[in-house]
């Protein structure tokens, strides 16, 4: 497999982009996030993300990352993995950061994560995408 088929097959398990309402959307599509080529799907979203964020350096954007469909074990990613996470979380353009899922586990290994960062206020947990809409609305939600 070349490398431009390897690209096409790790994006057919996610999707970045830019809502009507200007916020960055990250999908996981049903994907085991503990799978040996984690690093080179990492980038990808990571380039993604960029281009987005490289358009208008000035701009700034809350994030929607939605794991609902992803079946893996995410307490099995490399610590590489996570540092990329990390950077494009911690990013000076992006402000308040909402990940959507349903699994209890997932919450907690999340709430877990955000403890960790320090970055609590900015970071937060829901069951729909509408409710963390909501909450990138409030004027002084953290």
């Amino acid at each position: 497999m070349n490398n431009i088929e390897k690209e096409e097959e790790l994006r057919q398990k996610f999707k970045v982009f830019v809502s009507e309402e200007k916020i960055i959307i990250l999908v996981f599509f049903d994907v085991e996030m503990n799978t040996e080529r984690s690093i080179d799907f990492t980038k990808l979203i990571s380039r993604d993300v960029n281009n987005i964020l490289n358009k208008d350096p000035k701009k700034k954007y809350h994030g929607i990352v939605d794991i609902s469909a992803v079946k893996g074990k995410i307490a099995n990613i490399p610590g590489s993995v996570r540092k990329i996470y990390a950077d494009m979380m911690f990013h000076n353009q992006m402000k308040k950061i909402a990940i959507i899922g349903s699994g209890i586990f997932y919450e907690v290994v999340v709430n877990l994560i955000i403890q960790a960062t320090g970055k609590k206020k900015g970071i937060r947990w829901f069951k729909t995408r509408e409710e963390a809409i909501e909450w990138f609305n409030e004027k002084n939600g953290s």
